[in-house]
């Protein structure tokens, strides 16, 4: 067992179930109808609304993502936008890690607004909030272990067979 533990074989089998683990995180963060449940594309494609007036989003938690332009909508909800910050990253011990936001450019002051839009509304916080109190992180987590499992143990029974 040893010898399996240690073989070119089992990085290959690591990278193997990271990348199948990577399509998971992808369809928890950006998916639609997924098998997890509401994915944060879908808690942030809500969208606030405007005020009678027309001067800005309706105040107050909970009520969705405060839309002017668009422009902080779609950095977090969709995958390719130029906004979205989604990086993956996989390392050589097995594990994973991802991070997940969105940071457009105020076009007329050439800087990040998305601070002082959570400042104001606190949307992000209150759809990370939400998203946790669902079901779909312990549910990609119990997925991701038995992934792991099966296939940390199928390797090990095949490395060990091929030895006797």
């Amino acid at each position: 067992m040893s010898r399996a533990a240690k073989s070119q074989n089992l990085k290959k089998v690591v990278e193997k179930t990271q990348e199948q683990a990577m399509r998971r995180f992808d369809q928890v963060v950006y998916g639609r109808g997924t098998m997890y449940g509401q994915t944060l594309a879908e808690i942030f494609s809500k969208t606030r609304p405007r005020r009678s007036d027309g001067k800005g989003s309706v105040g107050g938690r909970g009520r969705g993502t405060p839309v002017k332009t668009g422009r902080l909508q779609k950095s977090l909800v969709e995958y390719q936008n130029e906004f979205a910050i989604y990086e993956r990253k996989m390392f050589g011990n097995g594990s994973i890690r991802i991070k997940y936001g969105g940071n457009p450019i105020d076009p007329k002051t050439g800087r990040s607004y998305m601070s002082s839009v959570e400042d104001k509304y606190g949307f992000f916080a209150d759809g990370i909030k939400k998203f946790e109190q669902g079901q779909a992180m312990k549910m990609l987590a119990n997925d991701l272990a038995q992934i792991f499992s099966k296939t940390f143990k199928a390797h090990f029974e095949s490395s060990a067979r091929s030895r006797r």
